[in-house]
């Protein structure tokens, strides 16, 4: 299969594209690099991550900068060329399934447990720009210009300026992230599914109803604050004592700034808030709907996981691989890959048969969650942890002694992608993750080849969702 080429104002290293990309490599048996990081990046890093931990932290900051693309970009954003992105990165065969919708590391497993493309509904693009940090309208003001160039070129997209102060701070002052999500199943997805799903074949419509308030801004254009993580929306909106000392903090340490700044500063004053699906996890309920109109006019059977929160994929998908796993290869001592964010690889788990668990973020909600499913595990479980770099190190953003000491319970624990020393400020991680995973399938191969059916992982399903 030739190379696709990514749309160039795409963020490569976003969540929904991550997923999307690594599907892909497992379809097309093929090695998986997240990042796509350059030798010369490679080599920078490899250097640049001797410095204190506030040189690496601004060094990120200008790097991520450096490599978003230009606002006047906005323009070329067309949801046929994404879309036709995404189709291409999968091999034109005949599917049993075809998973559509909300994209997570979860997607990837589910993808993985099924053998199966998945059809993202969302799409996120970082442009230039120079954004003081704690002030949204400035943020919001920054954005906007894209955010409507590109629905006012595609009335079949809604765009969400998503603001994260908190877990995205060391990226925000440089990059304006637009989120845009397709309000409709279009003619590319639309023929794909036509040309290579099976007769009889099932659409699986993922989706999440997490909910979160956002500014609504214009007809197809919303504001989001914060994200998903130790804090709720409602501390995002409302403050608190803990967000107060934070930014504050910041502000005096690593950002030399003399003088103190109000959480009032995150609130967009101009615009009614209102409740939607979240930006990065949920699912438009109008694209949901055409994909079920879609399914019954071609006579397609349609299953439908519809999340309360992201993990409880992760959690489905952990349970089916240990019953999958079990059956292939009940002799081999049981390992798991405990993955998060973008430090994912759907193919990773099935080259070594590790049983997966995807954390959304790596926050004290992801930990108390983590830690609730591993005390389940016998202590001669092999753990292998791969935790996002943050760069960013907010209060709720658990610490990696606070991990290692939970799991020095376990006889065997293998970082994947993690350096000690530097998390959550490695600048290799973008790199060691793809490494790590190469040099421990290499030295511990044990293939998972049993494909699993939609039938066979419904009792999961209804289990988890069901409780």
């Amino acid at each position: 299969m030739a190379k696709n080429k990514i749309p160039s104002y795409l963020t490569v290293g976003d969540s929904s594209t991550v997923v999307v990309r690594g599907i892909s490599a497992l379809l097309n048996d093929r090695a998986f690099d997240p990042f796509l990081a350059t030798g010369i990046q490679k080599i920078g890093a490899s250097i640049f991550n001797n410095f204190p931990t506030n040189i690496r932290k601004i060094l990120m900051e200008e790097l991520v900068g450096s490599i978003a693309t230009s606002m006047d970009r906005a323009d070329d954003v067309n949801s046929t060329e994404l879309t036709s992105w995404v189709v291409n990165e999968y091999p034109r065969t005949k599917y049993d399934s075809i998973i559509i919708g909300a994209p997570s590391g979860g997607a990837g497993h589910l993808a993985s447990y099924l053998n199966s493309p998945f059809l993202t509904q969302h799409f996120l693009m970082g442009f230039k720009g120079n954004f003081p940090i704690d002030y949204s309208e400035r943020y919001l003001d920054g954005c906007l210009r894209a955010a409507q160039r590109i629905t006012d070129n595609n009335p079949d997209l809604s765009a969400i300026i998503h603001y994260d102060p908190l877990h995205d701070r060391f990226i925000v002052k440089k990059t304006g992230f637009v989120r845009v999500k397709l309000l409709s199943l279009n003619d590319i997805y639309r023929d794909f599914i036509t040309e290579t799903l099976k007769p009889g074949g099932t659409i699986i419509l993922l989706g999440c109803k997490y909910p979160w308030t956002q500014y609504q801004i214009a007809d197809r254009i919303n504001f989001q604050l914060g994200g998903l993580g130790g804090v709720s929306c409602d501390e995002y909106n409302k403050g608190s004592d803990r967000i107060a000392k934070y930014i504050n903090h910041e502000r005096r340490s690593s950002e030399r700034k003399a003088y103190r700044i109000k959480h009032e500063n995150w609130l967009i004053r101009a615009y009614e808030q209102k409740l939607f699906p979240e930006s990065e996890w949920g699912l438009l309920p109008s694209f949901a709907d055409d994909v079920r109109s879609f399914a019954d006019s071609n006579k397609y059977r349609t299953v439908e996981i519809m999340l309360d929160h992201p993990d409880q994929l992760s959690e489905i998908m952990y349970r089916a691989f240990t019953v999958l796993i079990q059956k292939e290869h009940g002799d081999i001592n049981r390992r798991i890959f405990m993955d998060s964010f973008t430090n994912s690889s759907p193919i990773f788990n099935r080259k070594v048969s590790a049983c997966p668990l995807w954390l959304p973020f790596i926050c004290d909600d992801s930990y108390d969650f983590a830690t609730r499913i591993l005390d389940t595990e016998h202590e001669t479980t092999e753990l292998l942890i791969a935790l996002h770099p943050s760069f960013s190190n907010p209060f709720d953003l658990t610490p990696l002694e606070k991990w290692m000491n939970y799991l020095s319970r376990f006889k065997k624990v293998n970082l994947i992608g993690v350096n000690e020393s530097k998390y959550p400020a490695d600048l290799t991680a973008y790199f060691k993750f793809t490494e790590d995973t190469i040099t421990y399938a290499g030295q511990n191969p044990k293939p998972l080849r049993s494909i699993a059916t939609i039938d066979d992982l419904l009792p999961f399903v209804n289990a988890i969702l069901d409780s």
